[in-house]
């Protein structure tokens, strides 16, 4: 073993124990300002929520008093459907009770069912 090997070899060995020592107070230190900034955003979200807590329940209620709107105007849409859909089935009855009669009275000239 020469000389530069015995002075390296040690010097290494303390270079090494030094980067350690400095990772683990960078990591602990990394961890107490992490701890510290989500203390403070829970305490930041708390005091938020204090602040707004009255427009927050009124917003709440315009959702729900929104929600029912909506609710009845789907029915109502759903009934005004069905009930668009009952006067077209009846029309369609009439005409193709009216083409029966006209078959049946013997037309001479077919023209076709009246939409009227």
């Amino acid at each position: 073993m020469g000389r530069h090997e015995s002075v390296t070899g040690p010097m290494r060995d303390r270079q090494a124990d030094e980067r350690a020592e400095t990772v683990a107070i960078y990591r602990a230190f990394k961890e107490e300002r992490q701890d510290a900034l989500e203390r403070h955003y829970t305490i930041m979200q708390r005091e938020a929520r204090a602040i707004h807590a009255s427009r927050l329940e009124e917003l709440v209620e315009q959702r729900r008093h929104a929600d029912q709107e909506a609710d009845q105007q789907r029915q109502m849409r759903a009934a005004e459907r069905e009930q668009a859909e009952r006067r077209a089935e009846e029309q369609i009855k009439r005409v193709e009770q009216l083409a029966r009669r006209q078959i049946a009275h013997g037309r001479k000239r077919d023209r076709g069912p009246s939409l009227s």
